[in-house]
């Protein structure tokens, strides 16, 4: 969600379904203005009123929404789930904020997981100043 109240939903990546084990991730970016509320959900969320029905619902109960993160989601939990759920259902929701220099950290990963170099506050190599 905008600040300016317009959703913008990212197209998911081709390829395998995140919870399949041993299959690779495949990464999206994504470009939202400052002060931009993100809702990540589960389908257990919308399972009253499902697909994009559900979708639009909870676009227009976080419209032009000026609260703390923790006020989005208890407002999309209490109108969107059901008095006695079926499913289990999640809701994470975060505001965009631009970081200055001092509060980035950069660290490369291996592909099995593990770092190969330690955090740090430079800048990753071969990326420019």
């Amino acid at each position: 969600m905008c600040p300016d109240g317009t959703t913008a939903p990212p197209e998911p990546p081709l390829g395998a379904a995140r919870a399949r084990a041993g299959e690779p991730l495949e990464k999206a970016g994504i470009t939202h203005p400052e002060g931009s509320l993100l809702a990540l959900y589960t389908p257990g969320l919308l399972q009253r009123c499902p697909g994009d029905r559900g979708r639009e619902r909870l676009a227009g109960l976080l419209a032009g929404f000026a609260g703390c993160v923790r006020q989005a989601c208890a407002r999309g939990t209490r109108a969107l789930l059901p008095r006695t759920p079926q499913e289990d259902a999640a809701v994470q929701t975060a505001r965009t904020h631009t970081l200055g220099p001092d509060r980035v950290v950069w660290c490369a990963a291996t592909a099995a997981g593990g770092r190969r170099d330690r955090p740090g506050r430079a800048e990753p190599p071969g990326r420019p100043e």
